[in-house]
């Protein structure tokens, strides 16, 4: 299983980049993993709407550029189901024994996705 997670902006925080450290040796035994962050778009102090969606239609491309074409596409958005862990558990098993080889998890930046990058995504779960 290879998984692949991406990511709009860098985390800073010490104790974070600790943890995610540990949890991708934890998971190495189990998936080729893969983690890619792209920098967050500048966005101006008191945006505009059409500014927004300019950012976000540029993360959006970005995005697309890195997720793999055969890819089951899981977003992680405020708009997507509530899964316990047991339940995403048994969603990714369940996904592996239909065939789906490379999963991509997607976490967009600070004002989310826009439609193009929803459609693109298989699943949505709620961040």
């Amino acid at each position: 299983m290879n998984i692949k997670i991406i990511a709009v902006g860098k985390i800073k925080e010490k104790y974070l980049t600790a943890g995610i450290e540990e949890f991708c040796k934890r998971l190495t035994p189990f998936c080729k993993l893969e983690i890619v962050s792209i920098n967050e778009e500048k966005m101006p102090e008191d945006p505009t709407p059409a500014t927004k969606q300019q950012v976000l239609e540029k993360e959006t491309q970005r995005l697309m550029a890195i997720i793999p074409e055969n890819s089951y596409v899981i977003l992680l958005d405020v708009i997507g189901k509530q899964l316990s862990s047991p339940e995403l558990a048994a969603k990714i098993d369940a996904l592996t024994l239909a065939g789906n080889s490379h999963l991509t998890f997607v976490i967009g930046g600070t004002f989310g996705y826009t439609d193009a990058l929803r459609k693109r995504a298989d699943f949505s779960i709620s961040f």
